[in-house]
């Protein structure tokens, strides 16, 4: 199947803000922001959900 979608004519690539902009726009930042909240919440810290909303506020 690899090779039959390798081999197709006329495909248009996207562009790095265009595939951003179909998923969701999620910027490294917000990311980053995610991985810090699920990390705090593992390790069970007090302010978690406040972090997460200053950090994203932030980006």
């Amino acid at each position: 199947m690899l090779k039959n979608i390798i081999e197709l004519k006329g495909i248009q690539t996207l562009t790095k803000p265009q595939q951003q902009s179909i998923n969701g726009g999620v910027s490294n930042c917000i990311r980053n922001c995610r991985q810090d909240f699920a990390d705090c919440r593992e390790l069970g810290g007090p302010n978690c959900s406040a972090n997460l909303a200053a950090c994203k506020a932030a980006c």
